[in-house]
């Protein structure tokens, strides 16, 4: 149980320092934007690209995170992510792209390094907890950034606040080194008892053990092609798109997703330039609502072990997502600043709290021994809604001239995907019921 809590660390402390990283521009935006030059909306593009670089570097290396080791892949996104905030701090406008794509090399390659850690370490009925907890490095990693960027630019420059935030990364490359042998090498002793329900049908992470022979023959015989290249972009995707459930949640981690990434990184700027709160004001918000998210992830991970079935909570979260960024749009310059923090601490508490029970759920109806695949080809699906997302957002700003229509417009996704999961699982219970008549 001692590796396990260490992966967890592990783990943990990647999922905050990248996520400090990626979300470090939109805090900086409102400040950053006019001074290269560019509207605070286009933070939409910027992250957008971020996300589609981290679709194709987690596709990628799900596949090879055997071959190159789950720690050391840990530590090349630290270093990626360090990178682009060191190019954001530069202040030239031409970097800022470059930037973006090194953000998203980093925070691509987290969560397939991650899957593996704890998948491999940490009881089987215990995931939906310990994945929750990883999971809470997001809203964790977010609301250390809005408090260290709000007080940072009391000081500073923004460009100078921004090279400030590479240290988180740096640290956890570090301190990540001393568990890297017994992590990617050393079994753990799992606990083989499955749980009953839908989570009955998860594999034991004991049996997705690779040997370490096996691991270094794997080692071997890996070769950098272009077949290659192409069989680790395909796998994972016919992989997910082959399996029922697996496409089910692939396709709802699209909605959730950019649902997610547009209120973390455009509530900012909607606060500030709309609502004509301080850039301060919003940043607080935006932490402390992260902390409403952090207790929300590890809340309802406890609760899909032990109350809901993952397919059920995960549903009734997508239609709470859809209620509370209605409740966003209808916001304006007239609402109170404890409304403003009740409504963004709400949407906290759902939009950015569905990770955790998701991942476990991934992890319990991947097939034995792929999780790296399935999440690597899930997160690719995940990470195009993070794309798609704040560009279409502020696109929708842009046209519209106000937060108010696109913020509503982002309720329609999650309310399908909730449905969709609630029909899932009543089939799934009439079907269980005819075979036990």
């Amino acid at each position: 149980m001692r590796l396990a809590f260490t992966a967890l660390a592990v783990t943990l402390a990647a999922q905050i320092a990248t996520t400090v990283a990626l979300n470090a521009p939109a805090i900086l935006a409102p400040v950053a934007a006019p001074a290269l030059g560019l509207p605070a909306e286009r933070i939409g593009w910027f992250t957008g690209l971020a996300y589609c670089s981290a679709m194709f570097t987690g596709l990628i290396a799900s596949h090879h995170v055997s071959r190159i080791g789950a720690v050391r892949l840990t530590q090349w996104a630290m270093l990626a992510s360090a990178a682009g905030l060191c190019l954001l701090a530069l202040h030239q406008t031409w970097l800022v792209l470059p930037a973006a794509f090194a953000m998203g090399l980093g925070y691509g390659c987290t969560n397939p390094a991650a899957a593996d850690i704890l998948t491999r370490h940490t009881p089987s009925h215990r995931r939906g907890l310990f994945f929750s907890i990883k999971q809470t490095g997001v809203p964790l990693g977010v609301g250390f950034a809005g408090l260290s960027l709000s007080a940072l630019l009391v000081w500073f420059s923004w460009w100078l606040s921004s090279l400030i935030m590479i240290i988180p990364c740096l640290a956890v490359a570090l301190l990540s080194q001393p568990s890297r042998s017994r992590l990617e090498n050393e079994p753990a002793a799992n606990e083989p008892t499955k749980p009953a329900g839908p989570q009955a049908e998860a594999p034991s992470a004991a049996t997705v053990q690779t040997a370490p022979r096996a691991r270094l023959e794997q080692q071997n015989s890996a070769r950098f092609s272009f077949s290659a290249l192409r069989a680790s972009m395909v796998g994972p995707l016919k992989l997910v798109f082959g399996d029922t459930h697996l496409r089910r949640l692939a396709l709802s981690s699209f909605a959730y997703s950019s649902t997610q990434i547009c209120f973390v990184t455009f509530l900012v700027s909607f606060f500030h330039l709309e609502l004509g709160q301080s850039i301060s004001f919003a940043a607080l918000v935006l932490a402390g609502s992260q902390a409403v998210s952090t207790l929300g992830r590890v809340f309802w991970g406890y609760v899909s072990d032990r109350w809901l079935p993952p397919g059920l909570l995960l549903g009734l979260l997508g239609l709470s997502m859809a209620i509370c960024m209605l409740w966003l749009s209808r916001l304006d310059a007239q609402s109170s600043s404890l409304n403003l923090m009740i409504c963004a601490s709400a949407c906290a508490a759902t939009v950015v709290a569905w990770n955790g029970v998701y991942f476990a759920e991934m992890a319990n109806r991947a097939p034995l021994g792929r999780i790296a695949q399935a999440n690597g080809g899930i997160q690719f699906v995940t990470f195009f809604g993070g794309m798609v997302g704040p560009v279409l957002f502020g696109l929708g700003v842009s046209a519209s001239g106000s937060y108010g229509l696109p913020l509503a417009l982002c309720s329609l996704l999650p309310a399908a995907a909730g449905l969709s999961f609630l029909h899932a699982y009543r089939v799934e219970r009439a079907g269980k019921r005819l075979r036990a008549q």
